[in-house]
């Protein structure tokens, strides 16, 4: 289960997708981890690692609703051309986050990408 709501008061603002109404394949990748890393290739066939940790504020969620309706894909509309934060609320934790993309796929679901900032649930 998904929770959606702008941080300032909007009648429309909120919203929460149940698990049968979200693609399952997408959601299990939203919880993808990635660490700050680079690694350089040395001179003596080696490698040097520069590791900065990691940061909740690197990570996209996706949420991908297959058999949206038309009232669905018109609140990712409305998230992405009206607010520059809003918070996500999951089972894995609360986060602050920008709805960056909305679009209809070539499958006719409805997708909204969310860069996240930060978990904000402790």
């Amino acid at each position: 289960m998904i929770g959606l709501s702008t941080n300032v008061y909007d009648l429309q603002g909120a919203r929460i997708f149940r698990q049968a109404e979200l693609d399952s394949k997408k959601c299990n990748e939203n919880y993808r981890r990635d660490r700050r890393v680079s690694r350089t290739a040395t001179l003596d066939g080696g490698v040097s690692v520069y590791d900065t940790g990691y940061s909740a504020g690197d990570r996209d969620m996706t949420i991908k609703v297959p058999r949206a309706s038309r009232a669905i894909s018109d609140y990712f509309a409305y998230l992405v051309k009206t607010y520059s934060e809003i918070t996500v609320a999951t089972s894995e934790s609360v986060f602050s986050g920008v709805p960056a993309i909305w679009f209809i796929d070539s499958e006719g679901a409805a997708n909204m990408v969310i860069n996240l900032t930060e978990d904000i649930g402790g």
